[in-house]
């Protein structure tokens, strides 16, 4: 189990900020950043609107380092990072989490060719972890545990063609055993080819394979086990384009297909109660639209993608996204974040059983650098969650809506 590996995270990033200390003379780069605010919710554990949500005020608190190495043709990198947040209120401190973050890569280039391995490891609670599944809103005092690992390998046949091999390994647990989220476990295989056309386009075509595992208790104390299996596959066209110096237009279009298979065991039998056999198919799409200069950036995208999820099966999931941060005076900056979607589970099964999840949150931030190192941040986030009405969860499909307030400071440092 992921539960108890997650755990070394604080070990490990106390371990790291010490090699950093050590590290200077070995042609480490590291710089940090701490922060510390108030906040005040309306609804901090996102509970329906008609059960009348409690609000209250709390404290966060983050820190976060970056240390790179580059030393001839070898790259390194890693980041730790961890957040709190508290309330005072005794009834709210199921919603408090620490969340823990470990991401790191290595990288090796050639005169053809790059050789690459990225990680993530991360303990988060759920309301934290809500952008990339709908999960459910049962059980808030639930944790997320997830431990990923992609290497990759490209090679430079010509000057203008690439052929890129990829892998990926995932595995989430949750720590409450009495939820409607499953554990998974997520694997697969990619080829991509990519021809440079001329200077503004280039062209290309993807080829995927993937695994999906999934299994549930219903009850702790039932030894009836829910399982799900699924193999896909999916090929894809890619189109990018260097609209001007600062506009970059990037588009993929294909078609998916997965297989699944839903199966009910009686472990201390050892029987199997059922099984059903399930085929779906759909179209992919990634739209992905990016601007920088010197005053500011933003960037739009949609999509629609069949991804790994806690409901039981991959997910399918349209989604828009948003990103707008200008610089209004050499010391106050102002930042736009929107995102929103839409997640069903697949198969015939349980997408009957659970329903589908809209999620839309916004964010907007303004920072003044009050000196080189230091920044007063102001933020107002607001959330919804929309899950419809399911066989399973009538009575509790309904929606919750939050919005948040939060005054703070952030200070960088070197090490």
């Amino acid at each position: 189990m992921l539960t108890k590996g997650s755990r070394y995270i604080p070990f490990l990033t106390a371990g790291l900020l010490l090699a950093g200390q050590m590290a200077l003379a070995d042609e480490w780069i590291a710089e940090g950043q701490l922060g510390f605010g108030a906040r005040y919710s309306d609804n901090p554990i996102n509970r329906p609107d008609d059960s009348n949500p409690q609000s209250t005020a709390g404290t966060t608190g983050s820190a976060s380092v970056e240390f790179e190495r580059q030393v001839d043709n070898k790259s390194y990198s890693l980041r730790p990072r961890v957040t709190r947040n508290w309330h005072p209120d005794r009834e709210l401190k199921d919603a408090e989490h620490t969340n823990l973050y470990l991401n790191g890569g290595a990288g090796i280039s050639y005169e053809r060719s790059n050789w690459n391995v990225t990680f993530r490891v991360s303990d988060r609670g759920i309301l934290t972890s809500e952008q990339e599944d709908s999960a459910d809103f049962l059980r808030v005092d639930d944790t997320r545990q997830e431990l990923s690992v992609s290497p990759s390998a490209t090679w430079h046949m010509t000057q203008k063609d690439q052929l890129t091999v990829a892998t990926s390994f995932s595995d989430t647990d949750f720590d409450n055993e009495f939820n409607t989220r499953f554990d998974f476990k997520s694997s697969s295989i990619s080829v991509f080819y990519n021809r440079i056309i001329n200077a503004r386009h280039s062209i290309g075509i993807t080829a995927l394979v993937n695994q999906y595992r999934s299994e549930a208790l219903n009850n702790p104390t039932d030894p009836v086990m829910l399982e799900n299996d699924t193999d896909g596959k999916s090929i894809s066209v890619n189109y990018a384009y260097q609209w001007s110096e600062t506009t970059r237009l990037t588009l993929s279009v294909g078609e998916q297909s997965s297989d699944l298979s839903s199966s009910s065991v009686n472990q201390g039998a050892g029987i199997e109660i059922f099984n059903n056999n399930s085929t779906f198919e759909s179209t992919q799409y990634n739209l992905a639209i990016t601007n920088e200069t010197e005053q500011g950036t933003w960037n739009f995208g949609a999509a629609r993608s069949v991804q790994p999820s806690s409901t039981g099966t991959p997910a399918e999931k349209w989604q828009l996204s948003g990103n707008y941060e200008h610089s209004i005076t050499p010391s106050l900056t102002g930042h736009i974040k929107v995102m929103g979607y839409r997640q069903e589970a697949t198969g015939s099964l349980l997408s009957a059983v659970r329903g589908e999840t809209k999620f839309i949150r916004m964010d907007l931030e303004l920072s003044w650098r009050v000196s080189r190192r230091t920044s007063l941040v102001w933020e107002y986030t607001f959330r919804r969650r929309n899950p419809e009405s399911t066989d399973f969860e009538p009575g509790l499909a309904t929606s919750a809506t939050s919005n948040e307030l939060a005054f703070g400071a952030r200070y960088k440092f070197g090490i």
